[in-house]
């Protein structure tokens, strides 16, 4: 089932225009987005998966540009350039990529992953990660 990619991306052009250096270039790639809905289809499938690729690159820069000040809104426009781009690029439907909120949701720890960050620690010698 596609999901309506105008309505997700689109819900954020404002959000977009207010917080992001780049808002000009970014609110092109969304009427990039709108303008394949009406695309012959030939041309549609060539453009959709450039677009795809820009809309992950997005998706990416987000992300790293914003990592440790990630507000609830860039959740958002993250998960809706990832479902964009999944669909764009004609990949079965599957739920928005949230290895960040993952990896810091310690509830979701295993004893293996447990273990894992505390090989992580200063004091854990190079020699001694084999033991843990």
């Amino acid at each position: 089932m596609a999901i309506d990619i105008h309505t997700s991306l689109g819900s954020y052009a404002e959000y977009v225009r207010a917080n992001d250096p780049h808002a000009e270039h970014r609110l092109r790639l969304l009427q990039e987005v709108e303008g394949l809905q009406s695309e012959t289809p030939a041309r549609a499938d060539r453009d959709r998966t450039a677009l795809a690729a820009k809309l992950e690159r997005w998706r990416y820069q987000l992300l790293n540009e914003r990592a440790g000040d990630l507000r609830p809104e860039d959740r958002g426009l993250s998960d809706a350039l990832d479902l964009a781009a999944n669909d764009l690029a004609a990949r079965p439907p599957r739920p928005p990529r949230a290895v960040r909120a993952s990896v810091a949701d310690s509830r979701t720890d295993d004893d293996a992953i447990s273990q894992a960050i505390a090989c992580l620690e200063l004091h854990v010698a190079l020699e001694d990660l084999a033991d843990h």
